[in-house]
């Protein structure tokens, strides 16, 4: 069990708030060794998300005691990562991680139905959803965007982990605006 207020540091508050309670997981890691020294490795973990509430805009809103498959996964080596995040059926998360610099070379994030398309380069988001209320969307949007190009892949990297957003894109319904 691992409680939201243990996450690292360098999670800021803005989006830390969104996650209370304890995330639950299973995880598997497997490393292979050759004998030139060269590695590769997979890590896979799930959660039922069953012990967490996600403050999340609907249609992501989840109470802590219900559940929400979460399953992430990381293949890499010494230069690369790769991670893919999925919440849900509507959540996605694709990312390229290169490891010199620890910064995701690629990243495409996904709310809705929208298909997963590898961005050339940087960071996109991509909504496909019925319906959205405007004002939750733009907070979240806007506290996505204002950490990333700031949150450091670890102590000693003077690059983001992350770069801001290249590219926002939507496909949306119906937007309710003010209620």
């Amino acid at each position: 069990s691992w409680p939201v207020e243990l996450w690292p540091q360098s999670i800021p508050d803005s989006i830390r708030k969104y996650a209370k309670g304890n995330l639950d997981f299973i995880g598997k890691f497997v490393m292979n060794h050759d004998e030139n020294g060269e590695f590769d490795y997979n890590l896979s973990l799930s959660s039922s998300l069953d012990k967490m509430a996600l403050s999340l805009p609907d249609p992501f809103y989840k109470l802590a005691d219900s559940q929400l498959a979460l399953s992430v996964s990381v293949n890499g080596d010494a230069e690369n990562s790769v991670v893919s995040a999925y919440v849900g059926e509507n959540l996605n998360f694709y990312g390229e991680l290169v490891h010199e610099d620890t910064h995701f070379q690629r990243a495409h994030l996904v709310l809705g139905q929208e298909q997963m398309f590898l961005p050339v380069s940087g960071f996109h988001i991509s909504v496909q959803l019925p319906q959205v209320d405007f004002q939750p969307w733009f907070d979240l949007v806007q506290d996505i965007s204002n950490v990333a190009g700031e949150i450091a892949g670890d102590e000693q990297s003077q690059s983001p982990i992350l770069d801001k957003p290249e590219r926002i894109r939507g496909l949306i319904g119906q937007l309710t605006a003010y209620q």
